[in-house]
């Protein structure tokens, strides 16, 4: 490198800005070779020369902002030193590096003291500080085995390998590097290594804390602090225990059981930061508050001693949101916000979770708030206040039992005048009366959707129907004679089920269901007075919510393909279209499925015949039992013994005088009463034995075709 050449190294330190930036930054835990180039974390740093380059690549991305540092490799650090020739890296120029960057960051340091009271970013400038500081011994360090790691506190380092040394005997505990030390118990006693390796501090005491603000506490026969130099303090009296808290703050347990925290200059000036406590602990997640316990009472103080909270409370606890605490004071709850001011004294007696619209709510004997997390404000004090739809509004009842809407902001949406309020539903309806027999819907937005005309309404369903109550004062022709039915109402208040004279004779109740039929069409349940075990049901068109069925059907089936059902009513079949039309009304038996446009249907005498798709007979009701229609034919009975085949138009193809008729496909097999087997194809004409079969049929003929027997005379 050329002498006189200057290097200058700009740095700034955003608020909030740490060495552990270095892993954000450079996430990657690649090492450099001896060729400069970059390898994998497997692979190990053995120079002092790459060490120190991979410092300064860490340290140096610190640049590019606003406080700037000039480190000049020149012959001459200044007037005064000495000339000196090095490359880079070198053991000089190396200590000149982190002197003038430790430099920067003190400067940071006192600048952050005077302008404000930013104690976190305080502390993440002096821990940067002492990690920079413990890099010095990699200034004479030329040999050695060190590797890209990240220490405790997540900062990006280069190190020597702890894990070599857990694997060895004499090794009880290696902890990772704080401020660039690591903990270690050797041969039972424990002591501390530097980062390039080193037993800094020689493995001696009893115990030992971790680094905390270049100080740690130990313990030989007595408890003491050590800096990382091996520098001893005066023991402490009538210290019993301790343990490292971070932030430069200790917690001593002394010979009557009391607690105080220390910092770092106790042993000279014997003063503890806090009073003494029976319990001292950190709070929950913060780092820089401890919570403590005189008695059964808690409080909580700050690192600094100070009180924040007096211990006069039955308990302190985290709610749900980060920064805000419950008091606890005979069973009187209270709220404390992150400053630690108290927001509301012990005075309810529940204080619920905060909810995903950040609102709790605070119950006491006068009645019921909710609370507000950001700024912890509070509503009016309200009866009973119910939970928070997923649109923003909660029901409200004042103290006068009348009920209303509120939102997040707690802006009154509908001032309370309703005697009752239901939930919302995933349209943003709920169910309003303002009187016990005077009901409607609202909307979230405190709109009246529906009139409160109504006797009484119900929940919609998933399809927006919802069952309604009114009031039927004509009757039959009868006034003045008081009655109520159910109907069924839509989303927009448009009747789809009214009432009808058969609803109020049954005194039918309703219940909708989220079932579909036939894919298209909803199902609404009518139940008779004291009939739950023998429902109705009414089917309405999904696509529009037109009524189908103007009375309910104990059963309802689809029958063939163009939309038609059988359905059934006083336990007699029918035949119905896809609008509701009947065709056939319920007058039969049963119904058979389509079979070639044709159901097969049987009548009251139990007789079966045949009706088309229009409803209209087509073959008469002669028969005792009748199969499926193949190609035009179908296989009917007049009895036992009696099987014949017919047409579409009740053509005897084969007369009723078989035993048996059996359909193999393309023919059929017929049987006679003596056992004799007869072939007939699709068209009816004979194959098989057909002398005799075509007398039979010859003889059906001219029996159907004489004509009837002539009355007799009376004498």
């Amino acid at each position: 490198m050329q002498l006189n050449k200057q290097i200058l190294l700009t740095i700034v330190l955003l608020p909030f800005l740490t060495l552990s930036a270095f892993a954000q930054i450079n996430s990657s835990p690649a090492v450099v070779n001896s060729k400069g180039v970059k390898t994998s974390d497997a692979e190990y740093i053995t120079s002092g020369d790459q060490a120190r380059k991979q410092i300064m690549s860490l340290y140096n991305l610190f640049r590019d902002y606003s406080v700037t540092v000039d480190v000049s490799n020149t012959d001459k650090t200044s007037d005064t030193e000495p000339s000196y020739v090095a490359k880079e890296t070198s053991p000089t120029y190396f200590k000149i590096f982190l002197s003038k960057l430790d430099a920067a960051l003190r400067r940071r340091v006192e600048a952050l003291a005077a302008a404000s009271d930013n104690v976190a970013e305080k502390e993440k400038m002096n821990k940067a500080i002492l990690l920079l500081k413990n890099s010095e011994c990699f200034a004479e360090k030329e040999k050695g085995v060190f590797m890209v790691t990240k220490d405790q506190e997540g900062n990006e380092i280069i190190a020597f390998p702890l894990d070599s040394l857990r694997k060895k005997s004499r090794y009880g505990i290696v902890d990772n590097y704080t401020e660039g030390y690591a903990r270690i118990q050797k041969d039972q006693v424990f002591g501390f290594l530097n980062l390039c390796g080193e037993e800094a501090i020689t493995c001696q005491y009893e115990k030992a804390e971790p680094f905390n603000h270049g100080m740690a506490l130990v313990r030989r026969i007595d408890w003491f602090f050590v800096d990382t130099k091996g520098n001893e303090s005066a023991a402490l009296d009538n210290v019993i225990d301790a343990r490292s808290l971070g932030n430069g703050v200790s917690l001593l347990k002394f010979n009557n059981n009391a607690l105080a925290i220390v910092n770092n200059d106790y042993a000279t000036n014997k003063a503890p930061l806090s009073s003494f406590y029976e319990s001292i602990e950190p709070f929950f997640k913060r780092n820089d508050v401890l919570k403590v316990r005189n008695g059964k009472k808690y409080g909580v103080i700050g690192l600094n001693g100070k009180i924040k909270i007096d211990p006069n409370y039955d308990d302190i606890a985290q709610t749900n949101a980060a920064g805000i605490y419950r008091i606890n004071l005979g069973g009187r709850i209270g709220l404390v916000d992150s400053n630690w001011k108290i927001q509301y004294p012990p005075s309810f007696t529940s204080i619920s979770d905060f909810n995903e619209f950040g609102i709790a709510e605070a119950k006491n004997e006068n009645g019921t708030v909710l609370i507000q997390k950001n700024g912890l404000t509070k509503s009016k004090t309200y009866d009973n206040i119910g939970a928070f739809s997923d649109f923003g509004v909660a029901v409200i009842r004042d103290l006068n039992k009348n009920y209303g809407l509120i939102d997040t902001t707690f802006k009154v949406i509908v001032e309370p005048k309703y005697f009752s309020i239901g939930s919302f539903n995933e349209m943003g309806l709920a169910s309003a009366c303002l009187q016990a027999n005077k009901c409607g819907f609202i909307r979230y937005d405190g709109s009246e959707q529906i009139k409160a005309n109504y006797e009484s309404v119900g929940n919609f369903n998933s399809f927006g129907l919802a069952i309604a109550k009114v009031n039927v004062t004509d009757y039959k022709g009868k006034k003045n004679e008081k009655l109520t039915a159910q109907i069924v109402i839509d989303a927009q208040g448009n009747t789809i089920i009214p009432v009808t004279d058969e609803a109020i004779e049954k005194k039918f109740n309703y219940e909708l269901s989220d079932t579909v039929h036939s894919n298209d069409y909803l199902i609404v349940y009518a139940f008779a007075e004291n009939s739950r075990n023998d429902p109705r049901f009414h089917l309405i068109k999904k696509v529009n919510n037109q009524l189908v069925t103007s009375t309910p059907y104990q059963t309802i089936s689809a029958i063939d393909n163009v939309g038609n059902m059988r359905v059934k009513k006083d336990n007699l079949w029918g035949v119905i279209d896809s609008t509701g039309k009947i065709l056939s009304k319920c007058q039969f038996n049963q119904i058979q499925r389509v079979s070639e446009n044709y159901y097969a249907v049987e009548n009251a005498t139990n007789k079966w015949g045949f009706i088309n798709q229009k409803g209209k007979q087509q073959i008469p009701f002669e028969y005792d039992e009748v199969r499926t229609f193949r190609n035009g034919y179908v296989v009917v009975s007049k009895g036992k013994g009696k099987w014949g085949l017919i047409n579409r138009f009740n053509a005897k193809v084969i007369p009723c005088l078989f035993k048996s008729i059996t359909d193999k496909g393309t023919k059929y097999e017929v049987t006679d009463n003596d056992g004799l087997i007869y072939i007939v194809n699709e068209e009816g004409d004979c194959e098989t034995n057909c002398p005799k079969f075509e007398q039979i049929r010859r003889d059906a003929n001219k029996a159907a075709t004489a004509p009837p027997p002539a009355p007799v005379k009376k004498q």
